[in-house]
């Protein structure tokens, strides 16, 4: 029987009876050394009081006179010990402060500073250098030597393949798909291609127009591929959606083309712009030297809409021509269609990585950053696009004419676009395409503000809509306009207009907050009629006069208005006499060709030492005894094949064979020319051909009969690829044509498409215009366009399903109904895990084996069972694996009821409780959580949450077998009945994804050094596993010698969860507060936290086990799970901000919760070997143990500290959502000197 009062502890009835001799007596629960020992009836101020020794005994008579035990003074832990402490704990915020107080959002750019100066001297063009440099794209400008000019142009590409055609350094060959409704009379024709798509043979006309040198311009040679695939693209210049069998027939076509034309031509290097002629490299005989110049690397032809298993790869090859082996290693991403990928694998596997280019320095950097298609790469070199001085239009001559013209301009286009007449005005000029990449949805977020601050201020928005994101401006803008109080302040016009120059010269600022920004044409233009730029500090952005805002969350959108507003602040507020100077430097900037020049030599001289033409024909010869046979297999009848090598070219001309598979010769002859009448199938395309089972092609034994359309090449060169796989049906009356009616084709109907299609634009673009239209009416402001275009498109995905599906996508606080299914599968998982805790765990064993046996089990056989959940993954679709991990915890009740051995039982709970994990993947998949930091917060939180329900059913575990399984039961009912049903019918998203790929997804991880480092670090904290557990174990032992029961342990265990609570929800409340300090958070606190698992092991060393009633140790408790929260927290979006895939994600949480397991195991070890303790969570003697476990908590958390700092190092270069180059950080440091 005892009793506490204050710091004393008063026992009645826990010595020896009466009448025995003075003995040694073991004091009924552990002190430190020194304790004090008191007759409680003395009348001496402490009676008689002996002291308890290092063993933990007293030498006490045996009057059986209650005793208090008086702990020595100044031990016990107050507020002085955690002040002592704080400025290591606090390293953390005053890093977060500092960086926020030194970091620009807002940088103003008045000196231009030079490239050179932060990367260094061009590299010089030493070394060789090709004589013939062919290039492919769908845009083109060509003019002919009489005046003739076509032009296909949609934005910077176009611009930079009309200045290649100029200014290329060398002879130059220009290949280009003809475009409807433009005359191409001015090429001749030559020898056509033919190449097999979808099994069928297709015939494309080359046309060839040769352009002289003249001048500084180098000899042009153009060729032009003709086809009415090419032809009809009523989408405009390019395809889309890439789902449609349209799109990938064109490009399919257009790479086989390129490909044909490359080995016809044999030029010294293929350039290749962006994804659109990416896969070309898959179809050479010949490999040549590549360099990849991408304008625009946020477009890389990919499929999104659903993964590409064996059908659609199947499908995929048909179309291509390839093999289903090659397609899924060159052109797969993640299990996605990636069309950029081809050219990538051949620069890695050919040049040593080396090739890969962006049109800016910081934009080269930012997309090495961000792709992880790019990653591995030693280097994207940026190459500056070039202005030519032809294109800078004279302004004036001297400063005081150039001002009256400015004023002359500003006084014209205000009456033009019904403005204000006011000369002291600010014009601010959007001028473009308004499509998501260029950001204009912010500028409408926060016109409203701007004009009502700033009544000054006049904005001027011009250009078509393109997609859902102009849609969204165009009707908030509108909105604005139609409310009359901004009347003479702004002019929007959402078209195409004809836009004088004079808008240029009256502008005062030119708006760009590009969400991604590879170069910038808009702004030079600007900058050249003096204008400044408020934009963001972006890819080619930053390099004119201006003021540009920092983007630290692009995922965020409050955090991008918010910058944006500073931005358009700093320009209001800026000194008149500033802008008179900046306009100056504006004018005075330059592009030089030369340098753009000087950096293509370097490039080409560069690939053409790397390339390792060897291995490239090894992969070519390989390829081409490997290329896909997509056979026509109906009714079992022949099939035939076209196969021709270099004995078969006679007469410059490819003579064609055709073969039986089995090596019989058909004597079928290729219809070219004469073609009898066809049958079409109206759904020829909706389905392909298979390959026949064990099918093979033999050697052809037949003699070459001559074609028709003969290809001529130069001798000896052999045209293989387009006849390898010219596969046709073999049909007694009728047979199917080699070149397709397209026309005939889109005007009969089919019967669907077979991939699933990307939802319609239009559609989207109507829906949006819906909405505002009524929030325009109740007052309730949509916060953002990424916000809103994400519900829709989920609402538009739901609305394809019916029934329960349908329902279970609807929100409800913002969360789909699913999501909150599976979140409290997830939360719940711990009545399962503690019902199937073995009672040895709760209480001492008598046998230490057991104790160790334990111990080192349940988390060896976690890091096995974590691997073996996520590896399920890539084969059983993600809701009916979340229902077997549901299923499996009724199922695993067994070894309980059967009384099975603590081992097994533990064994049982390790297999249970790390299946949760898989809610943890799959949750939220529907809905695009496009902030990081937002489900960062919500994984977090649901950790935190379980956490919470762990502590609360941890009173299960102290029951017997019968009222456990009684619980279990009835939750089980609710939980592991119910959502199973329910997971079944959940919607599409949570069906058809699964992990595309275990040891593909893990080997991108170690090229990011965040990830290793933080993974280092979550290791090493786990090494501490013990001492952290200790915190909480050795209060319950104690909590139950004085009469507490599992429902008073379960209020410690939960005081600590809901720390861990407070510690997410303050980082994520912190975030939402401050949008714009979310980077300098995050970096500070996953980055520089010191784990506080050392500064409870010093609180237990400091008081022992009488701390079990202290108010400040339990404040120490809740105050370091509140830190272990944050740091959490912080951590998960570092990770989430760099991973960059849902699917590493996954590959990268489970190899890490792996080697968890295993350093909680170690942790175990350490304890058993330093104090030979076997059981260190269930002793009721820990006064020796503590030294111990302070010095491994020590350690561990050294060895987390130094990972954490390693990092800080890489995570601004490194994370796809922050995104900081070092050309940022280089370039803010000059112009903060400057």
């Amino acid at each position: 029987l005892s009793f506490q009062r204050g710091s004393a502890l008063v026992v009645l009835s826990q010595l020896p009876r009466p009448g025995t001799q003075e003995t040694l007596v073991t004091v009924p629960t552990s002190f430190l050394p020194g304790t004090l020992v008191c007759d409680a009836l003395a009348a001496e101020a402490y009676g008689v009081c002996v002291t308890v020794t290092d063993d933990g005994t007293i030498q006490t008579g045996v009057d059986g006179v209650p005793k208090v035990f008086l702990p020595p003074e100044g031990r016990l832990v107050g507020p002085g010990f955690a002040l002592a402490l704080s400025p290591l704990w606090l390293l953390p915020v005053v890093v977060a402060l500092y960086a926020a107080l030194t970091r620009r959002r807002v940088i103003t750019v008045v000196d231009v500073v030079p490239c050179e100066k932060i990367d260094g001297p061009i590299p010089s063009p030493a070394g060789p250098r090709p004589k013939t440099v062919l290039v492919a794209s769908l845009e083109h400008v060509i003019t002919t030597t009489d005046g003739k000019a076509v032009k296909v142009v949609a934005g910077g590409l176009g611009k930079v393949a009309g200045l290649l055609c100029q200014f290329h350094p060398g002879e130059f060959i220009s290949v280009h798909p003809c475009m409807q409704d433009k005359d191409y009379s001015f090429a001749k024709k030559v020898a056509p291609l033919t190449v097999t798509v979808a099994g069928k043979v297709m015939t494309c006309d080359i046309l060839e127009y040769a352009k002289p040198a003249e001048g500084t311009n180098p000899k042009v040679t153009f060729y032009l591929v003709d086809h009415p695939v090419f032809r009809i693209r009523p989408d405009g210049i390019y395809p889309t959606p890439q789902t449609k069998m349209d799109a990938l027939v064109f490009y399919s076509l257009w790479n086989q083309a390129t490909a044909g034309l490359i080995d016809r031509l044999s030029p010294d290097l293929y350039h290749c712009p962006d994804f659109h002629t990416a896969m070309a490299p898959l179809y050479l005989v010949r490999p040549v030297p590549v360099i990849v110049v991408l304008h625009n690397a946020e477009y890389q032809g990919s499929i999104e809409t659903q993964q590409m298993g064996p059908a659609e790869v199947q499908w995929l090859s048909s179309i291509f021509n390839l093999t289903e082996q090659k397609l899924r290693d060159d052109v797969l991403v993640d299990g996605g269609f990636n069309m950029l990928k081809p050219v990538i694998a051949f620069v890695k596997r050919h040049q040593k990585g080396y090739g890969v280019c962006g049109v800016s320095k910081n934009y080269a950097l930012e997309v090495q950053q961000k792709l992880s298609v790019l990653w591995g790469l030693p280097e994207v070199r940026g190459i500056d696009n070039c202005m030519p001085e032809s294109d800078r239009m004279a302004t004036a001559e001297t400063e005081e004419l150039y001002w009256e013209r400015k004023r002359a301009a500003k006084k014209t286009m205000q009456a033009r676009f019904n403005l204000n007449p006011d000369p002291a005005a600010r014009l601010f000029v959007f001028l473009g395409r308004w499509v998501k990449q260029k950001g204009m949805d912010y500028i409408a977020d926060i016109a409203e503000w701007m004009l009502t601050t700033y009544s000054n201020a006049q904005l001027v928005m011009i250009g078509p809509v393109g997609d859902s994101y102009g849609s969204y401006t165009k009707m908030k803008i509108e909105s604005l306009i139609n409310s009359g109080k901004y009347q003479g302040q702004i002019f929007v016009h959402a078209g195409f207009l004809v836009v004088p120059p004079e808008l240029k010269l009256a502008c005062d600022f030119c708006l760009m907050p590009s969400r991604d920004e590879p170069f910038g044409y808009v702004d030079i233009e600007f900058a050249w009629f003096g204008a400044a730029v408020v934009g963001s500090f972006k890819g080619g952005l930053g390099k004119v006069p201006g003021y540009y805002f920092t983007v630290k969350n692009a995922e965020s959108t409050a955090h991008v208005q918010g910058a944006l507003k500073r931005a358009v602040s700093a320009a209001m507020r800026a000194d008149p006499r500033a802008l008179v100077r900046m306009s100056a430097i504006a004018r005075r900037t330059e592009f030089p060709v030369s340098d753009w020049q000087d950096e293509i030599k370097s490039v080409y001289s560069l690939v053409l030492q790397t390339f390792s033409g060897a291995s490239a024909v090894r992969t070519a010869t390989h390829r081409r005894s490997t290329r896909a046979t997509p056979l026509l297999n109906r009714g079992g009848r022949r099939q035939a094949a076209l196969e021709c090598g270099p004995e078969d070219v006679e007469s410059g001309a490819v003579q064609m064979r055709s073969c039986g598979i089995l090596g019989e010769d058909t004597g079928f002859e290729w219809p070219m020319a004469a073609t009898p009448r066809v049958k079409r199938p109206r759904d020829r395309f909706a389905t392909l051909p298979t390959v026949a089972s064990g099918a093979e092609l033999s050697p052809c034994s037949s003699t070459c009969g001559s074609t028709p359309h003969a290809a001529s090449f130069t001798e000896g060169m052999v045209y293989e690829h387009a006849a390898q796989v010219s596969i046709m049906e073999l049909e007694t009356e009728e047979r199917w044509s080699s070149v397709p009616d397209w026309a005939e084709m889109e005007e009969a109907p089919r019967s669907g498409e077979f991939l699933k299609q990307e939802l319609q634009e239009e559609k989207i673009q109507r829906i949006v215009e819906a909405r505002l239209a009524i929030t325009s009416i109740t007052g309730a402001g949509a916060k953002g366009a990424s916000p809103l275009l994400d519900r829709v498109k989920w609402e538009l995905e739901c609305a394809a399903e019916s029934g329960l599906p349908q329902l279970l996508g609807k929100p409800f606080l913002g969360i789909s109904l699913i999501d909150w299914v599976i979140s409290a599968a997830f939360i719940t998982g711990p009545v399962f895990t503690a019902a199937l805790t073995p009672v040895s765990v709760v209480a001492p064993t008598p046998s230490d084996l057991v104790g160790v046996v334990l111990n080192l089990v349940e988390p060896l056989v976690q890091a096995v069972a974590v691997l073996g959940w996520t590896c399920a993954s890539m084969f059983v679709a993600p809701n009916r694996l979340m229902c077997v991990v549901l299923v499996v915890r009724w199922l695993l009740l067994v070894p309980l009821l059967l009384a099975a051995p603590a081992t097994v039982l533990a064994s049982t709970r390790a297999v249970v409780g790390t299946g949760d994990v898989v809610f943890i993947y799959f949750n939220f998949m529907g809905q695009a959580v496009g902030d990081t930091t937002k489900l960062a917060l919500r994984t977090a939180t649901l950790m935190a949450l379980r956490g919470v329900s762990e502590a609360l059913f941890l009173p299960v575990a102290s029951n017997g077998v019968v009222v456990r399984t009684f619980i279990v039961v009835v939750l089980g009912l609710a939980m592991s009945v119910v959502s199973p049903l329910i997971l079944t019918q959940a919607p599409a998203a949570y069906r058809d994804f699964r992990l595309p790929g275990f040891c593909d997804q893990l080997a991108e991880v170690p090229k990011k050094r965040v990830l290793v480092m933080l993974a280092g670090a979550m290791v090493a904290r786990s090494l501490a596993f013990v001492p952290s557990e200790a915190f909480l174990a050795w209060r319950a032992a104690e909590g139950m010698s004085l009469g507490w029961n599992s429902y008073s342990v379960a209020s410690q265990s939960l005081l600590l969860a809901a720390g861990t609570l407070a510690g997410v929800a303050g980082l994520g409340l912190a975030i939402r507060m401050y949008p714009d300090a979310t980077s300098f958070f995050v970096k500070a606190f996953a980055c520089f936290s010191v784990s506080p698992v050392a500064l409870r092991c010093w609180g237990m060393l400091q008081v022992g086990e009488n701390y079990l009633e202290n108010d400040n140790l339990t404040a120490l408790g809740f105050g370091t799970s509140a830190l272990d929260g944050l740091v959490s927290m912080a951590t998960a979006v570092a990770i989430l901000a760099t991973v960059g895939s849902r699917w590493r994600f996954i590959v990268y949480t489970a190899i890490t919760a792996s080697m968890c397991s295993i350093g909680q195991a170690l942790s175990f070890v350490f304890v058993w070997a330093t104090s030979g303790m076997a059981k260190p969570l269930q002793t009721s003697n820990a006064t020796g143990l503590a030294e111990q476990l302070l010095v491994l908590a020590c350690i561990a958390g050294a060895l987390e500290f130094a990972c954490r700092l390693g990092a800080a190092l890489a995570i601004d270069r490194e994370s796809t959502a922050a995104l900081w180059t070092p050309f940022q950080s280089k370039l803010e440091s000059r112009l903060r000197k400057s």
